[in-house]
C-alpha cells in the first residue's frame, strides 16, 4: 500500500454524485441502506457514476489496476472505504471510494469498518493516511507488519488479509503467498 493523491472530478461527475446523495439525504434513515444498494445496482448509475468513477480511480491508482489496499494487479471493483452499511450517505461520496480487487472489497474487507474517537478510522486509507506510517513491507518476504504502535496498521493487516496465504497473485500458485513483482520497484522507490 501507498500514499495516493485523489484526483478532482469532473464538474458533471461530481455533479451527479452530489445529486444521488441528495436522493439518499431524502430517505428515511432506515431505509438509506437499501435505498443505497437499489441506486448502486441501476443500470444507469453503473453505466453514467460507477464506469466514470471507476475509470477515475483506475489513473489514481499506483500501477495497472492496481489494488489500493493490497496493490494487485487484479482490482475490479469499486470499494467504499466507509462501507454504504455503516454509513449509506458516504455511498456516493469521491473520498470515500477506492479501486480494490475483488478479494480485498468482498473476502476480506466486506463490512468491516472500525473507528476509535481519536483517529478515526482505524482502516488506513491510502488517500488520507501515509501507509508508510503505519505499515512496514517486508521486500524480501512480501510480509507486511506494523509500524511500531500503530493501530491502524495492524487493523488494515488483519482486515484486508495483507499477508494471508489464500490471496491471488498473477502468476502465483494456489496458496502461496505472493506480491506483484511489478509492485517491489514502486513500493521500494517510494520507501527512499
Amino acid at each position: 500500500m501507498i500514499k495516493l493523491v485523489q484526483q478532482r472530478l469532473s464538474s458533471e461527475l461530481e455533479s451527479s454524485l452530489v445529486r444521488l446523495t441528495q436522493e439518499l439525504a431524502g430517505t428515511p434513515i432506515a431505509e438509506r441502506i437499501e435505498h443505497a444498494d437499489r441506486i448502486w445496482d441501476r443500470t444507469t448509475v453503473r453505466r453514467d457514476v460507477y464506469r466514470p468513477v471507476k475509470d477515475e480511480l483506475e489513473t489514481m491508482a499506483p500501477g495497472l489496476d492496481c489494488c489500493m489496499y493490497c496493490g494487485n494487479h487484479m482490482a475490479d471493483t469499486v470499494d467504499h472505504f466507509v462501507p454504504k452499511s455503516r454509513c449509506a450517505l458516504r455511498t456516493f461520496y469521491w473520498p470515500n471510494l477506492l479501486l480494490a480487487c475483488s478479494t480485498c472489497n468482498s473476502r476480506f474487507k466486506r463490512d468491516q469498518h472500525r473507528c476509535d474517537g481519536l483517529v478515526g478510522s482505524l482502516l488506513v486509507d491510502p488517500t488520507r493516511d501515509d501507509p508508510i506510517e503505519h505499515l512496514d513491507l517486508q521486500l524480501e518476504s512480501g510480509i507486511y507488519r506494523a509500524a511500531e504502535g500503530s493501530r491502524k496498521g495492524q487493523w488494515t493487516i488483519d482486515v484486508c488479509g495483507l499477508n494471508e496465504g489464500k490471496r491471488p497473485g498473477p502468476g502465483s500458485a494456489p496458496g502461496s503467498t505472493s506480491m506483484p513483482s511489478s509492485l517491489i520497484p514502486t513500493l521500494a522507490s517510494s520507501l527512499c
